[in-house]
């Protein structure tokens, strides 16, 4: 989920701790510990593809929580007059938990256990920025904060409203699952694996993508009426030219993470530009939520690498 989300999950938590004798300090060790797994976006400043190697990587892995608890609780500790180290670690560890969970239903995909296994757990039911979810933690804090004596009522009436909002997409999501076959049929695409993924705007409408023998059948789902569904073909095969591209690093990494990846070759002048589109994240073209260009000279000698995300 967005850092916001996180961030109010810690602060709707806290704010029960610190009520129940814990004090402030219990309060900022559980926020900040919601907060921390976030800190492995800083390798952002020197790796353009940190966001594919180290993100939701082991700052959101069960193992990296002792670690990375016992340092929040430590900054806690020190900030407020190194007292009850264990409990602030523990409370931070609380948080840390808490993040992990928000993270695990969007489609970007959790490595929560990493190092052991670098597999992307994800369950594919809220976009990486669901105002819905945020909605609801924000009225549990509000609530609180209103009727201090209801606290515990406002915690747990605020999870058991993410439970029932989850359980509502992923009927959805079956339902998204149902017309997105039902207009492959109609077209008669024999289809393979399957994903339907949320989106902005989900649970109402989902993203369909599907591998097929020519390549991707892939499009928005509205709940409230048909899907356009499209066809895309991967072009790298088809362009001796892309060999070099598809040779570099950054797209080894680029492929290594996309769940539908698509490329596709475009000329401009002398030169050859291959995007590089992961189609779980949406349709062709600039609105993808990742894209890789790499812009080939005359030669067919790489020239320049971009990589666009909004993670």
């Amino acid at each position: 989920m967005d850092i916001v989300t996180h961030g109010l999950a810690g602060l709707l938590v806290g704010r029960s701790v610190s009520l129940e004798g814990w004090g402030l300090p219990g309060a900022l060790a559980v926020t900040a510990g919601a907060l921390a797994p976030d800190v492995d976006t800083l390798a952002f400043a020197w790796d353009t593809f940190a966001v594919l190697t180290y993100h939701r990587g082991l700052t959101h892995s069960l193992f990296g929580i002792p670690g990375l608890a016992a340092v929040t609780g430590g900054l806690v500790w020190l900030l407020s007059g190194r007292r009850n180290f264990a409990r602030l670690a523990g409370l931070a560890a609380l948080g840390i938990a808490i993040h992990i969970l928000l993270d695990l239903p969007t489609a970007f995909g959790t490595r929560a256990l990493y190092p052991l296994s670098t597999e992307r757990f994800r369950l594919d039911l809220f976009y990486v920025v669901d105002p819905v979810v945020t909605g609801i933690v924000l009225a549990g804090l509000l609530a609180g904060w209103r009727w201090p004596h209801a606290r515990v009522f406002a915690l747990g009436a605020t999870l058991g409203a993410l439970v029932v909002y989850a359980g509502l997409a992923f009927d959805l999501r079956v339902a998204a699952e149902g017309r997105f076959r039902a207009a492959a049929a109609v077209g008669q695409v024999p289809v393979e694996r399957v994903s339907i993924l949320p989106r902005f705007g989900s649970p109402l409408v989902w993203r369909g993508v599907a591998v097929t023998r020519a390549g991707y059948l892939e499009g928005d789902i509205p709940l409230w009426d048909a899907p356009a569904l499209r066809h895309q073909r991967d072009q790298t095969a088809e362009v001796p030219v892309s060999e070099r591209a598809e040779a570099l690093e950054a797209v080894r990494r680029y492929r290594q993470f996309a769940r539908y990846p698509l490329a596709v070759v475009r000329r401009t002048g002398s030169r050859t530009i291959v995007e590089y589109q992961d189609l779980a994240f949406g349709p062709p073209g600039p609105s993808n939520d990742f894209y890789l260009t790499v812009t080939m000279n005359g030669a067919g000698v790489p020239e320049a690498i971009t990589f666009n995300h909004r993670f």
